[in-house]
């Protein structure tokens, strides 16, 4: 794990399988927390990061505001859903999956929709979360990560309909 200003017992307690609760003080505070919490928690636990859900919940199908609330941590969810996950529920109420993400993110929409596509698979998730994050918060766009050596991003999926 990277020494980072997350708070440790978030990724103890989630890599152990264990409930947390949703007290703020215990949730990153920035989009930039969020993305070395996410890495960190799918570095000690690869097996929770499953591209293709938002977040398991076999029972129903769960909204971002729901996944925020949810309390329970052994669940497998994709990029997106982990960065809910670690997110205040007010930030992500009322918006679809893709853009609950990027809030909890700090993403533009077109950086967005590529790291939250089913079929991305980099080499190495948490060094994918690690590189965004050292894209100044506002400016995590698809330029910013070209900046700082993401080429391993599938553009040509986003382009498929140009000539």
């Amino acid at each position: 794990m990277t020494d980072t200003l997350v708070p440790e017992i978030i990724v103890d307690e989630f890599s152990k399988g264990r409930y947390i609760s949703q007290d703020q003080d215990l949730l990153p505070q920035t989009t930039t927390e969020r993305l070395l919490a996410v890495a960190d928690l799918l570095e000690s636990r690869p097996e929770l990061w499953d591209q293709r859900t938002w977040g398991e919940d076999y029972e129903r199908e769960m909204t971002p505001q729901d996944c925020a609330q949810l309390h329970v941590c052994n669940t497998v969810a994709c990029i997106a859903g982990w960065g809910v996950r670690y997110s205040p529920v007010e930030l992500v109420t009322d918006l679809s999956w893709s853009k609950a993400g990027a809030a909890a993110f700090g993403l533009s929409e077109d950086l967005a929709d590529v790291l939250f596509m089913s079929t991305f698979y980099p080499p190495s998730v948490p060094e994918t979360l690690r590189q965004v994050a050292s894209i100044k918060e506002g400016e995590r766009g698809l330029y910013g990560a070209l900046q700082v050596g993401m080429r391993h991003l599938p553009l040509r999926r986003l382009f498929r309909h140009c000539p």
